[in-house]
């Protein structure tokens, strides 16, 4: 009759474990797809950075053209008052292409690097949180094992008297 009952105590044991590390493992798959998701949004973002990036150097080629083209018309001789016109509408557009360069560059730069600074802050929090889960798993784990083999141990002992 004892022997049953050992037999029947080490299977809910047993049931109890599984469980326990179907559990676990649940967890950490749940905490390592969603640093995949960190990694995947990380990605959009430099993605978007380079989308960014991209806009600024076409600014910067316009404003370029602009400036060669107020070269070119500064170059003709044209009647005074045309030119000069010409002349200050090109300064004016130039200017205001190279100041919303430089707006835009640094709103872009800035936003950039709060989304990175925010992203890698969050990964490195989520990551230190897994580690420290883990070394928990792990812990309860060794001491589930320690007091199942203790468990196992007295029923043996309990068998051999």
């Amino acid at each position: 009759m004892k022997n049953e009952e050992v037999h029947a105590f080490d299977r809910e044991k047993s049931t109890e474990t599984g469980e326990f590390l179907d559990t676990i493992i649940e967890q950490v798959e749940e905490m390592m797809e969603s640093l995949s998701q960190k990694e995947e949004e990380l990605a959009l973002k430099e993605q978007e950075l380079a989308e960014k990036n991209a806009r600024i150097e076409e600014l910067e080629v316009a404003l370029e053209s602009s400036k060669k083209q107020l070269e070119k018309w500064s170059s003709y001789e044209n009647s005074e008052s045309t030119l000069q016109q010409a002349l200050e509408e090109s300064t004016k557009h130039s200017k205001e292409i190279e100041e919303e360069a430089q707006r835009e560059s640094k709103r872009i730069l800035e936003e950039a690097k709060k989304n990175a600074d925010r992203i890698i802050n969050e990964s490195l929090i989520r990551a230190e949180k897994t580690e420290m889960e883990a070394a928990l798993l792990k812990k309860n784990i060794e001491t589930l094992k320690a007091k199942i083999k203790e468990a196992v141990d007295s029923k043996l002992e309990v068998i051999h008297e």
